[in-house]
């Protein structure tokens, strides 16, 4: 009896210490995997910072107790995202349920992962953890506000001569390598920790098969690096460059939250610093991820012009833009000539009744202009005419009645009765005139009413 306590308590002392070297082991990958991703950047750590979690799930957890290893690794690292994208808010609460969800889901899937590798001998291991990894990925791609956030090829965004074939096999294609050479580092561990103790009664992993998977996944890295460098090389070694601006809102809080926060608080600080920016030269304006609340294919799409064209790495993509634009312009007929509006008809700004009906309405102008220049002259004469009859009146004035004084004052006379009829006359003229130009101003508004 003393024997068996005895061998309870070892049994549960050896169990304690594995699940406290387990969870230390995993909590390494979730401080790798918040390292690698930005502000630090240690991008290194992404392809082997899954090992620490795998060694624990598979080599040191017991077999009950192998979900805390994902679940700590990744849901940990899952919280840290969310937290640093919405941070805290009681708008976003609900997204702090997203690494509850991915323990959940930790939990369920991974019970009986274990089990299934030990049973056949670790030959799925590597494609299964790859195809479980990029999978997932891909579906959660769809969901809305996860998207692509944490994608573990994002890690080296900063290395242009390693993600130069994401232009050929996407995101998902560098996704699948870095996790590839996780797995199959994973599994060379198990090897050396096989081949040294074991802390369970699980089986060892074939050497023969861990060795195959260790070079095929250094030969996937290295044709994947040296395709990025051909890539690399092939390009222009003195390309065409644009101006590039990247614009801020200025608003801490995602743009997304609360839902019925009103839109335009984010966008009029974007689209006046977007102004400046084209007026400063810039040809691509880069706006932040989280810089609108909704999609501008859907909503808001007349501040939006959506145009989409796939452009060959390394190549160019003309896209011809026609923009239609509501023009207007103020024209006085009266002011245009004919040459003007011959010009108009021949460039289609105006058809041929139109031109025949505004050559119509220049010919009443003309006719208008000719009479008033002859009111004009009526005017200028009626001005000689009182003059004149000034000049007579101020000789008279100096006259007798009698002798030749008399008689030049009678010819004074006759000349101030003939100055009288000339004014009558012009009067009529005036009158006739007159009458003239409000028949044909009366017929200009007939005819330019009917114009519409």
């Amino acid at each position: 009896m003393t024997t068996a306590v005895r061998s309870q308590e070892v049994h549960t002392k050896s169990q304690t210490a594995q699940i406290i070297i387990g969870i230390a082991l995993s909590l390494m990958t979730t401080a790798m995997l918040i390292l690698a991703f930005p502000p630090t950047n240690i991008w290194p750590f992404a392809f082997f910072c899954l090992v620490p979690m795998l060694v624990a799930q598979y080599r040191i957890l017991p077999q009950r107790w192998a979900f805390l290893a994902p679940t700590l690794g990744t849901a940990l690292w899952v919280f840290w995202l969310v937290t640093m994208l919405f941070g805290f808010k009681k708008e976003t609460w609900f997204i702090q349920l997203v690494p509850v969800l991915v323990t959940l889901m930790n939990y369920l899937t991974t019970r009986g992962t274990r089990q299934f590798h030990e049973q056949s001998s670790y030959r799925w291991f590597v494609l299964h953890g790859v195809f479980d990894w990029v999978g997932f990925e891909m579906i959660r791609s769809f969901i809305p506000l996860v998207h692509m956030h944490g994608f573990i090829g994002h890690t080296v965004h900063t290395q242009p001569w390693l993600i130069q074939p994401v232009s050929i096999f996407s995101i998902y294609g560098l996704d699948l390598v870095i996790i590839l050479v996780n797995y199959a580092l994973a599994q060379g561990v198990f090897a050396l920790i096989d081949r040294k103790w074991t802390w369970a009664d699980v089986p060892l992993v074939n050497k023969r098969q861990t060795r195959s998977w260790l070079v095929g996944a250094g030969a996937t890295l290295g044709v994947w690096i040296a395709i990025s460098l051909i890539i690399l090389a092939g390009a222009p070694k003195n390309p065409q460059t644009v101006r590039v601006a990247a614009v801020q809102s200025g608003v801490t809080t995602p743009a997304h939250w609360p839902a019925d926060q009103p839109q335009d608080k984010y966008l009029k600080p974007l689209f006046e610093q977007t102004r400046i920016a084209a007026q400063q030269g810039a040809k691509l304006v880069v706006w932040s991820e989280l810089a609108v609340g909704f999609d501008p294919q859907k909503e808001h799409t007349d501040e939006f012009l959506r145009f989409e064209a796939q452009a060959p790495a390394w190549g160019e993509k003309a896209l011809k833009v026609q923009e239609r634009r509501l023009l207007s312009r103020y024209e006085e007929v009266q002011k245009q000539s004919h040459q003007t509006l011959q010009r108009y008809l021949k460039q289609g700004l105006m058809d041929k009744a139109v031109y025949d009906q505004v050559v119509k309405l220049l010919m009443l102008y003309d006719t208008i202009a000719d009479y008033e220049k002859r009111l004009k002259q009526i005017e200028d004469e009626r001005d000689q005419i009182y003059k004149a009859q000034q000049q007579v009146q101020g000789n008279m004035q100096a006259l007798s009645q009698v002798g030749k004084e008399g008689a030049l004052r009678t010819k004074y006379v006759e000349q101030l009765e003939a100055t009288e009829s000339q004014l009558r006359e012009l009067d009529k003229s005036e009158a006739k005139l007159k009458a003239t130009i409000k028949q044909v101003e009366d017929e200009i508004a007939t005819r330019i009413k009917a114009l519409g």
